[in-house]
């Protein structure tokens, strides 16, 4: 099948990326083969985990195109904590996340200042 717009290129690259990471992103000396989202998940919950994960990837979204330019490597990034997302998800059966979803955006609202001030 022919992708019209070279998904399978871009996928095949976020890969190699995801890839690379695995030998530079961990937690303490000794835990080298350690991704972060382990250290998080012994450290809290699924959901938590979950939830942080989407926070990190929104957090790359958010910054494409605004740090050093439209760097690709933050939608690889994105990719990267969206595949742990489905992975705690399907790892823990997992079905409906929204409710966790809208518990901590709730949880981390920040108020509004009061514009009548």
């Amino acid at each position: 099948m022919i992708m019209k717009f070279n998904e399978k290129q871009f996928l095949d690259d976020a890969l190699k990326y995801i890839e690379g990471t695995y030998d530079k992103h961990y937690v303490g000396e000794d835990d080298s083969d350690m991704q972060i989202v382990e250290f998080w998940q012994m450290m809290g919950n699924s959901q938590e985990t979950i939830a942080t994960c989407r926070n990190v990837a929104t957090k790359y979204l958010a910054r494409y195109g605004r740090k050093e330019g439209r760097n690709i490597q933050d939608l690889y990034k994105a990719i990267h904590y969206l595949s742990f997302m489905a992975f705690y998800t399907e790892k823990n059966k997992i079905t409906d996340v929204s409710n966790q979803v809208d518990d901590d955006i709730e949880l981390h609202r920040i108020p509004m200042a009061n514009p009548e001030k």
